[in-house]
């Protein structure tokens, strides 16, 4: 049992590492490494580092570009949201709360 245990283990770590490496880039750059969403699952390089990346090496990743654009634009999103959010305040209510039936009563 102790065989078929450690068989079941790495075949459970080799299908997350699969699953990753299919649909992330990982993405080293000044800041860090950042774990980015692939536009379309493929099985490709997952790994770049991209802190002395030129303009030449970016048109030839042009799929790691929009993914990287892609993920800042949604990471901006997600802060201009919870700013207005913010700005809105506590007081009002929220579009479920506004769709409820029970505030149809009201």
């Amino acid at each position: 049992m102790d065989r078929l245990g450690s068989f079941l283990v790495g075949l459970v770590v080799g299908g997350v590492c699969l699953h990753v490496a299919s649909n992330f880039y990982i993405v080293r750059d000044d800041n860090g490494t950042h774990m980015i969403p692939k536009l379309t699952a493929k099985l490709e390089n997952p790994y770049y580092d991209v802190r002395d990346f030129q303009k030449s090496e970016w048109q030839q990743n042009r799929d790691l570009l929009l993914a990287v654009v892609n993920a800042s634009r949604q990471k901006q999103n997600a802060a201009d949201s919870r700013d207005l959010a913010n700005l809105l305040g506590s007081n009002q209510t929220s579009q479920s709360e506004q769709l409820s039936p029970n505030s149809w009563e009201r």
